[in-house]
């Protein structure tokens, strides 16, 4: 068995640790802690965890299928659709719902939620989504890997948490440090200590996982091959991000800042068009 001496779930988990789970949603911040599993434990001793949950952007599970294959990861997908089908009203991200994705910064967003009165959470946010896919997945490799010693590895990352000027809650609360730390604690206590939680990126802003994937070894055709859009995909926008929503806007900056993206490339990937391209990199560059 294994005790967690860690003070903090990004520092690397025990040496002794050999193998790992890892949730891949095919967005940007669970590709980039696929290869960093591949390059800890090698992908022989890496699984993959893919969860439909009824959102609107399922898309992205193509690109999770995708990067497994490239890097020779077995995945395995579940289904956790009905547990999110009480309310679909709940959140703008699941299909059916009535809300739609807003367009903005979260900084934005949140800000004048919080400026209304309003508990200042993302309409996007999914009732406890990384709790169950963390139970989840850490039932997944106990069968897996037989009760041997196992790290699960998230990609939670620091702007999801981002908080409006004045308000204590975390945009998604399910993204915080503190979750993170809780849940480790949690699960070790569940599991006799088999398991870990590693949560690589929940320090970093979205231009550091970036340069994560970079160092890691990500290309910008991986970045490319990987979904993060909420609005999933459509033929009015020629099956392309929107570049629009709260997602998109991060990612854009990141992949600009953290992985040398030109202004070709942003508009080759997404649904903008050249001017507002532009638009970006002019801001980009008053901030520096």
């Amino acid at each position: 068995m294994i005790e967690d001496k860690r003070k903090n779930v990004w520092e690397i988990p025990d040496p002794s640790v050999k193998r790992a789970v890892c949730l891949i949603s095919g967005g940007m911040d669970s590709t980039t802690c696929l290869f960093h599993a591949v390059r800890l434990y090698g992908a022989e001793n890496v699984k993959a965890l893919s969860a439909y949950y009824g959102q609107k952007s399922d898309c992205e599970l193509k690109r999770a299928k995708l990067n497994c294959e490239k890097l020779g990861v077995e995945r395995f997908e579940v289904d956790l659709s009905p547990i999110l089908a009480f309310n679909k009203d709940y959140s703008s991200y699941i299909k059916g719902s009535d809300r739609e994705i807003e367009d903005g910064t979260y900084a934005e967003i949140l800000q004048k939620k919080h400026d209304e009165g309003k508990v200042a959470i993302s309409d996007e946010y999914i009732p406890n989504r990384n709790s169950l896919l963390l139970n989840v997945v850490c039932s997944l490799g106990l069968q897996l890997f037989n009760n041997e010693k196992f790290a699960i590895i998230s990609g939670i990352h620091a702007d999801d948490a981002v908080k409006a000027s004045g308000s204590a809650v975390a945009s998604y609360p399910d993204c915080s440090i503190e979750f993170a730390q809780a849940i480790n604690v949690a699960l070790q206590e569940a599991t006799a200590n088999v398991c870990y939680v590693y949560t690589p990126l929940v320090n970093k802003s979205k231009v550091d996982v970036a340069k994560f994937g970079v160092e890691n070894g990500m290309t910008k055709e991986d970045f490319k091959n990987t979904w993060s859009c909420y609005k999933g995909e459509s033929e009015d926008r020629h099956y392309k991000p929107c570049g629009k929503c709260p997602t998109c806007r991060d990612r854009i900056v990141a992949e600009i800042k953290g992985a040398n993206f030109t202004l070709e490339d942003i508009l080759e990937e997404y649904d903008l068009t050249k001017e507002e391209v532009e638009e970006i990199f002019k801001n980009l560059k008053g901030q520096a």
